[in-house]
């Protein structure tokens, strides 16, 4: 269980990032 919370933290972390940056190239493009 433990695990699985870790791993979908984790993902969703990296989608939060991924989101964050594509939205300043957008602003920046």
């Amino acid at each position: 269980m433990t695990v699985t919370l870790i791993v979908a933290a984790v993902a969703v972390s990296l989608l939060g990032t991924c989101s964050v940056v594509v939205l300043r190239r957008r602003a920046r493009g």
